[in-house]
């Protein structure tokens, strides 16, 4: 990752609120679950699934926004939207879900802050390290 010029933007889970679909499936809003998360004083991330939650999420004041499973359009009209409203500046977003090394070009051309990529980490093929003993 480093090489490549990636870096985390969380080690730890302390580091940052991190709420994602499963929390909002318990929680139901997205309004009630950062009041709660805004009590806390850290920095708030939260995964959205359209751009009306993504806009609701700016002017709430969240630090990051993943986008999730979101196609490069459906990236281009939310930070168009998001500059309308002049909540473009306010929030880092972050495309995720989806995303490869045969289309991150099409995503990093939507000028998102950060893309996340799960396939360098969760479709790796394993190293057989067996020892046979004969």
């Amino acid at each position: 990752v480093k090489i490549g010029g990636g870096e985390k933007h969380r080690m730890t889970l302390n580091e940052m609120i991190m709420i994602k679909d499963n929390h909002l499936a318990v929680e139901k809003s997205i309004e009630s679950i950062l009041r709660k998360a805004k009590k806390t004083r850290g920095r708030i991330e939260i995964e959205v699934e359209t751009q009306r939650d993504a806009i609701l999420c700016a002017q709430m004041g969240v630090d990051i926004i993943m986008l999730d499973n979101f196609t490069p359009e459906q990236i281009d009209k939310t930070i168009k939207k998001l500059t309308e409203l002049k909540l473009r500046k306010k929030v880092i977003l972050e495309a995720s879900g989806r995303i490869n090394s045969k289309n991150i070009v099409k995503y990093a051309k939507t000028n998102v802050d950060m893309i996340s990529i799960g396939s360098i980490t969760n479709s790796v093929d394993g190293i057989d390290l067996s020892l046979e003993i004969s």
